[in-house]
């Protein structure tokens, strides 16, 4: 069963929860350890933990490696596209081949972007507000 959460709070700019699913462990922890100052992360070392934790839990936003290896990172989006209500999902992909970013769009997600990445890109990719700690540098 999912954790319950205040659902009257939606919408990209009400965005409270964060899973991030990564699998290099160096990019995650860096943006577990700069998304955690304003919001409350989770984070998933890879593709069977992330559907764990999706299935447990309610995200308002997902940060996914699509570069994975026991499950394709195409099927958690999906898998996180279905969910009610549905997170926003920003994919982190290796590569920057325009078909990957359209595959990851048709599938849901509302921004693709290449790695590495800053924390402050990727919440811009979901529509958040900038991070305190980048806005003041």
């Amino acid at each position: 069963m999912r954790e319950p959460t205040d659902e009257s709070v939606q919408g990209v700019q009400s965005v409270r929860d964060v899973l991030i699913v990564e699998e290099d462990a160096g990019l995650g922890v860096r943006l577990a350890t700069e998304l955690s100052t304003e919001y409350r992360v989770r984070t998933a070392a890879n593709s069977l933990e992330a559907l764990r934790c999706l299935e447990r839990w309610r995200v308002d936003a997902v940060l996914l490696d699509l570069d994975m290896h026991e499950v394709d990172g195409f099927a958690v989006l999906a898998r996180a596209t279905a969910l009610t209500p549905r997170p926003e999902v920003v994919v982190l992909s290796a590569s920057d081949r325009v078909a990957v970013a359209v595959k990851a769009m048709r599938l849901g997600a509302r921004d693709c972007i290449t790695k590495p990445c800053s924390p402050s890109q990727a919440m811009e990719a979901l529509g958040c507000r900038p991070l305190a700690a980048a806005a003041s540098r």
